[in-house]
């Protein structure tokens, strides 16, 4: 019976050691999971800033863009007075020409 129990015992210790093993190659195992979340949580946090600096350039880029077509816009009004302005130029001036002619026969 005494053998049997140190055969109990020898079993049960190699089985603690099984389990030490293992429980050591979990938290091992653990530990690199972790440090991998942590990498992966640090590097959404670096794309998310990449991210919201981009949109801002967008806004900005939007904004530059909305102030131009602005701006050409109100370039269109004032070409369109000038051009108004030059027609009326060259009729006075056809109108003036046509006096001469007429003046000179």
């Amino acid at each position: 019976k005494i053998r049997d129990l140190k055969s109990k015992i020898d079993r049960y210790v190699e089985m603690e050691a099984d389990l030490k093993s293992s429980l050591d190659a979990a938290n091992e195992t653990n530990s690199g999971l972790e440090t991998k979340l942590v990498n992966a949580e640090e590097e959404i946090k670096a794309l998310k800033k990449q991210v919201r600096e981009k949109d801002k350039q967008l806004m900005d880029t939007n904004q530059s863009n909305e102030t131009m077509q602005h701006e050409i816009h109100d370039l269109n009004v004032e070409l369109g007075k000038y051009r108004t302005k030059e027609d009326m130029k060259n009729q006075e001036i056809s109108s003036l020409q046509a006096e001469l002619v007429g003046v000179n026969e």
